[in-house]
Order: C-alpha cells, then structure tokens, then sequence
C-alpha cells in the first residue's frame, strides 16, 4: 500500500484517501448497509477532526 505522507495532511485528500483505501464500495451504515448519503452529519470531533454520521434509518453512529 502506498503510504503517501504528504497528501494525507490535507483534510479533504486525507479523507478522500481513506475512503478509496477501506471503504472502496462507499461509506455505509455498519447497522443497515444504508449509504452515507442517506445519514447526516452528527459531529465533528475537536482532536482529529473525525466526522461522525448519525444514519437516518436506524439512528446508529458511524464514522
């Protein structure tokens, strides 16, 4: 796997790296399978800047 450093200091490339490396199919609820668009975004952590989704279908929280 190519690790490049550089890139992933950038939000928004750190972000589209991670979901082409472990999420390939797209972003899904873990509790439905319902795709990310059909959640919204509940919070943004302070630290790392994770974005956390609440799903709209069963209420679950991913990220």
């Amino acid at each position: 796997m190519d690790f490049p450093i550089v890139d992933l200091l950038d939000d928004d490339l750190s972000e589209a790296w991670l979901l082409k490396y472990f999420h390939r199919d797209d972003l899904r609820c873990p509790h439905c399978g319902r795709s990310v668009e059909e959640a919204r975004l509940f919070r943004t952590t302070k630290r790392s800047r994770l974005k956390v989704y609440r799903c709209r279908g069963c209420q679950g929280i991913y990220n």
